[in-house]
Order: structure tokens, then C-alpha cells, then sequence
């Protein structure tokens, strides 16, 4: 189990084969595997210590006040809970707190911790056997909050949190089976919720910890490559006095150095981000349905509960979980996704049949929902079959379906494929709420719904769009969509079409043209300063206008425009020296307002978009250019 959390949280190799930072973890404890963790253990007290004072005095606060519930409670026994309360629990945390303030405390603060840790939950355990049999229920939400204390609040490392949460489970479950006196359906559901609470704190102590590790190698590794440069440079300097011949292999050396210090920054900044995207979006899919598990369990403990409330109250609890499992299982997946231990088992797949099955799968539930969900097969079953990954085709078309399910109100699903060139194009097609088109490509990010601005947002944990994402290119395809808000949507993805023999399937008739060709356009300008994305544009390019101009910066790019007549497209990097290509863009809407300008970066970051079309541009493509992509695009633009 560990080893599959380990692997959940892991990173990919890099395409230039620098090593992830877990491969300098120990997979359990998740210590560094050198003298890092000694530096590591020493600026996460630093960075801890804070945090961890401020949730003791806050602990001791919420015990103390807490104490109302004996006398609301258990007035018979409120002198021995007192006690328990304010001469034993509340002392302990105070010693260690103000311990906190000694010059060794950051040798021993974990265990100190722990130790405050243990003995709040041993006092809740206490508190539950003096009790009266009727009153021991209504100290189980405590031990819930000296969990969360434990996995989030008081900094614990992950081997401390795990182990002290799972004694105060066990001492939880000695004291109802040595003592008993709560009835066993209600002590079965509490050790079931404590079990899943400590389940899930793991995950999230794990899943912080590791991010936070992760933090701290990437800055240590920024710190090292920091010192590497200072001593490049007085070598440099030096070589320079000596070997003026050596000259421009230095100065090569020295920008291959500064490379990998501005590669390791971005990987810290990386790292943070997907850090707060992650948190941000699990604590949003995990506390949802954990407040809806926890709140209707409380009701259920209410007294004179008629049948028909507790089936209903017992229904949300497992609508609840079957959510929460949702979320757990579509990380496990994007994690061996990342991972690449997700494999492929090619074999025939008779692609009607599929569709059928997957039709008869969910036809349920869109009747229950008042909707129409309609196959659409347009080959013979003969003709239909191909190799491919079956059970891959079967979560991508689900993933779809899901989707066309939730965000649909009424109406028509369709779903089916089409084939041409020996390439299947499949699609699901909705009468649902639509996507706006500035959200096209965002959906198919990770944790990134497309209605995540909107005034009702629906559950989920962004990730099924981006693992369908995944698969189709593990299989050799790609996917897109057009939708419009408010008017439906359709999902399109191609995979090619595989007969046994390899020679491919070829469809006997109804042969459709490619709709992404735009032939005769007229004239186009592309603008970059690579000359190899220059050539790759024109090449692809050429034969679907009539002519084709190039510029390499912002400054030829004005000359060409204000020399020729009637240029009808600009493909426009952004990101080019001297003239940038949103200052070249303002320029040539100065002059030439119709023409259609499609901004292309090979950068990509977060609001070009926004710049860009804010700059006058008419759309907006990141690299590498896919040739379907820019056609489709210029289509658009039309």
C-alpha cells in the first residue's frame, strides 16, 4: 500500500533525463537518502514551529470549552471528565508547548507532538468508558478532531501522523470491546469513519510532506546550482585572462549552466503551483462529501428516528462515499498515468459491439434523467473490428458519456464514429449547458472543470477529461471539442484504424473530405524568429494559399505587411527579440484592421491568451502546432 501512495505522488522522468526528486526518497519514511534530510529536518521546524504553537494553544482552547458538554451530557460523572480535561490532557499539551520554546526542542518536537497527539485522543478514549452508555456517542466526534489535528494542523511528518492516528484507532476499538456499553451498529459505524479518516489522512499527510520535501529539493537544488554558476564564473574569468581562445566554449559552457538554474526555478515555481492546485481541489472533493458522511451520521444518532428518514439519511452516507471513491480512484489513475505504469493490451475489439454494450450500460441512467441516449453505428459488424486497447476505448467513451450525463438537462446524447483514411473519428454529442469557446483547451487540464466560474458548480475532480486526454494519445489519437455555451457540445477523438495483417481498415464508401483543409485562403504572413518553425509552417502551409510571405521578426513583419496588398492571415509569434509580437500586432491593426491575426508561443503560460486577443489578435494557438489544430483554427477564423 505504501509503495502504491508512494507511486501515486511520483513524477515522470523528463524528456532531457533529469532525475525526479522521489528518487531521492525513501519511498516509506520518505526521508532523503544523503545528508539533505538533516537540512530538510532543520528548515521544516523553522518553517513548522509557527503553525504548531498556534494549533496547541487553539487544541487546549477547544478541550476546555468543550467541557460544557460534560455537564450537558454527563452531569453524574463531569468531576472525573474534569479531571481528565484540565489535569491530565490539557497540562500535557501546555508542557510541550511551552517546551516548544527550549533551545533542543526541534530534536525531540516530533515525538513531543506525537506525544500531545496521543494523549488528547487516549483522553477522548478515557472520557468514552466513564461515560454513560448513552452519553459515549457524543465523545466520537471528538477523537474526529484530534485526527485532524494530527494529519493537518500540527505539522507532523507523515510516518509520526500515520502511526499516532492509528493508536488512537486502536486504543478506541480496545476500549469498546474491553468496556462495550455502545451499541454495536453505532460503534461499527464509528470505527468505520475513524478507519476512513485515518485513510484519508494519510493520503493527505503523504501527499504534503511529499510536496513539501519536494519544495525543499528544488530550492536546495537551486541553492546548489546557484553556487555551481558563481564558480563557473571565476573560472571563467580566470580562462579568459590565460586562453583568450577559449573564449566561446566558456561562454557556452556558462549559458548551459544558467539553463539549468532557470530550468530548476521553474520546476520550484512548478511545484508550488501544482502543490495549491492539488490542495485546493482535494480538499474541495474530500470535504464535500465528508460533510455530508459526517452530518447525516449525526442525525442518524438522534432519537426517534422513523425508518424512512434513517434509509434516506443512509442513502446520502454511501452517494457520499461513492463520490469520494470517485475522486480516490481518478488520482490513482492521472498518478500511474504520470508514472508510465499504465499499459496497453492491443487486441481485436469489435467497435459496434462496444458501442452497444456501453449504450446498454448507461441507458439507465439517462432515462432516469429524462434523457435520450441514441448509438450511432455506421459500419457493418463485419467491417467495425480493429486492435486497440478495448478496456482504454470503453473508460474514454465512459468519461464522455459521464460528462454529457451531468452537464445535460434534457434532450439528445448521441454518440458514434465515422471512418476515413483508415482513421476512426468518434464522437459524443449533447444538447447540454456548452462550453464557452475562451475554455476549450482548459478542460482538458487537470483539476480544470469547464464550468469552474460558473454559479452552480458541478462535482467532480477535473481529472476525467484529462485522463481521457491521456489515453488517446497512448493510442496513437487525438481529441478536441466544439461546443458553444449554451448550445451543447461535441467531443471528437480519432484512433487509426488496425486490421490484424496491419494493413489498416478502409471504408467501402460514404467517404466524407477532410473538413480541416482551407485550400485557396489567399494570402498569409508567418512570423517567427526559429527557423525551423518557420519552415515547418510554410511547409504545411503552402499548398492551401496562394502566397505565402515569412518574416523572422516583428520589424519585417510591419515592412512585409505595409509593402503587400490584401494579406488575408498572420500567424504571429509572440515571444520574438527586439519587436515583440504583441507590439507588432498593435501596430498592424493600426493599419490593416480586418486582417486575421493568430497569435502562436511556444511558451504557453497562463493569461497569453488573454493578451494576446487583448493585443488584437484573432485566436491563439501554443506550440508545437499540430497542422489539424491550425487548420481548424484558421477555420475558425474564416
Amino acid at each position: 500500500m505504501i509503495k502504491a501512495v508512494s507511486e501515486l505522488f511520483g513524477d515522470l522522468f523528463n524528456s532531457s533525463g533529469e532525475f525526479a526528486p522521489r528518487n531521492e526518497f525513501n519511498r516509506i519514511t520518505l526521508s532523503f537518502k544523503d545528508n539533505k534530510e538533516s537540512l530538510f529536518r532543520k528548515d521544516y521546524f523553522r518553517s513548522s514551529i509557527g503553525l504548531m504553537r498556534l494549533s496547541f494553544l487553539l487544541g487546549i482552547a477547544y478541550y476546555s470549552v468543550f467541557a460544557f458538554l460534560d455537564t450537558i451530557a454527563v452531569p453524574e460523572v463531569r468531576k472525573e471528565l474534569f479531571i481528565i480535561r484540565f489535569f491530565v490532557v490539557c497540562p500535557v499539551i501546555l508542557i510541550i508547548f511551552l517546551l516548544s520554546y527550549t533551545k533542543n526542542f526541534h530534536k525531540w518536537w516530533q515525538l513531543g507532538s506525537s506525544i500531545a497527539t496521543i494523549v488528547s485522543g487516549l483522553g477522548i478514549v478515557v472520557m468514552t468508558i466513564v461515560s454513560s452508555e448513552l452519553a459515549r456517542v457524543h465523545y466520537y466526534p471528538g477523537a474526529m478532531l484530534v485526527l485532524f489535528y494530527c494529519y493537518m494542523l500540527i505539522k507532523l511528518r507523515f510516518i509520526w501522523s500515520t502511526v499516532s492516528g492509528w493508536l488512537i484507532f486502536i486504543l478506541y476499538l480496545v476500549a469498546i470491546i474491553t468496556y462495550g456499553g455502545i451499541n454495536q451498529d453505532v460503534a461499527r459505524i464509528n470505527l468505520f469513519f475513524l478507519a476512513s479518516a485515518n485513510i484519508l489522512g494519510m493520503f493527505g499527510g503523504y501527499s504534503l510532506e511529499y510536496y513539501t520535501r519536494k519544495d525543499f529539493f528544488y530550492r536546495y537544488l537551486l541553492k546548489q546550482e546557484r553556487e555551481k554558476t558563481e564558480q563557473a564564473n571565476e573560472r571563467l574569468e580566470k580562462r579568459v585572462q590565460e586562453k583568450t581562445i577559449s573564449l566561446r566554449k566558456d561562454i557556452v559552457r556558462r549559458q548551459k549552466i544558467e539553463k539549468e538554474l532557470v530550468w530548476a526555478k521553474n520546476k520550484a515555481e512548478e511545484s508550488d503551483r501544482l502543490k495549491s492546485a492539488f490542495l485546493a481541489n482535494m480538499s474541495h472533493e474530500i470535504r464535500t462529501p465528508m460533510n455530508g458522511i459526517l452530518g447525516f451520521t449525526d442525525l442518524l444518532l438522534e432519537p426517534d428516528l422513523d425508518s424512512e428518514a434513517r434509509d434516506q439519511y443512509l442513502q446520502t452516507i454511501k452517494n457520499s462515499g461513492l463520490r469520494m471513491l470517485n475522486t480516490v480512484n481518478d488520482l490513482v489513475e492521472i498518478s500511474k498515468i504520470d508514472a508510465g505504469i499504465t499499459g496497453l493490451n492491443f487486441a481485436p475489439v469489435n467497435i459496434n459491439k462496444k458501442i452497444r454494450e456501453i449504450c446498454d450500460f448507461f441507458e439507465p441512467e439517462a432515462h432516469q434523467k429524462g434523457l435520450n441516449l441514441i448509438p450511432e453505428i455506421s459500419l457493418p459488424d463485419k467491417d467495425s473490428l480493429t486492435i486497440t486497447d478495448e478496456s482504454k476505448i470503453e473508460s474514454i467513451f465512459t468519461n464522455l458519456i459521464k460528462n454529457a450525463l451531468k452537464y445535460s438537462v434534457k434532450g439528445t446524447i448521441r454518440f458514434g464514429y465515422d471512418l476515413n483514411d483508415n482513421v476512426f473519428r468518434f464522437y459524443c454529442m449533447d444538447e447540454g449547458i456548452g462550453i464557452p469557446g475562451s475554455r476549450h483547451d482548459g478542460i482538458f487540464n487537470r483539476f480544470e472543470q469547464a464550468d469552474i466560474a460558473d454559479k452552480d458548480v458541478y462535482e467532480g475532480s477535473g481529472l476525467g477529461l484529462a485522463i481521457t486526454k491521456s489515453y488517446v494519445e497512448m493510442l496513437g489519437g487525438s481529441i478536441w471539442v466544439e461546443s458553444e455555451e449554451g448550445e451543447g457540445s461535441v467531443f471528437y477523438f480519432t484512433l487509426p484504424a488496425e486490421s490484424e495483417d496491419g494493413s489498416g481498415i478502409t471504408k467501402r464508401e460514404n467517404r466524407e473530405p477532410n473538413k480541416n483543409l482551407v485550400v485557396n485562403k489567399g494570402k498569409i504572413l508567418i512570423v517567427d524568429d526559429d527557423v525551423t518553425s518557420l519552415q515547418y509552417l510554410q511547409i504545411i502551409l503552402k499548398s492551401e494559399f496562394e502566397t505565402v510571405y515569412t518574416a523572422h521578426n516583428g520589424e519585417e513583419a510591419l515592412r512585409i505587411v505595409h509593402e503587400s496588398e490584401n494579406i488575408d492571415y498572420i500567424l504571429m509569434d509572440l515571444k520574438m527579440p527586439g519587436m515583440s509580437g504583441y507590439e507588432a500586432t498593435r501596430k498592424i491593426r493600426e493599419k490593416n484592421p480586418e486582417v486575421r491575426i493568430i497569435a502562436q508561443t511556444a511558451y504557453a503560460l497562463e493569461g497569453d491568451r488573454d493578451i494576446a486577443i487583448e493585443a488584437g489578435c484573432d485566436g491563439y494557438i501554443s506550440k508545437p502546432v499540430r497542422k489539424e489544430q491550425l487548420f481548424e483554427i484558421l477555420n475558425i477564423a474564416k
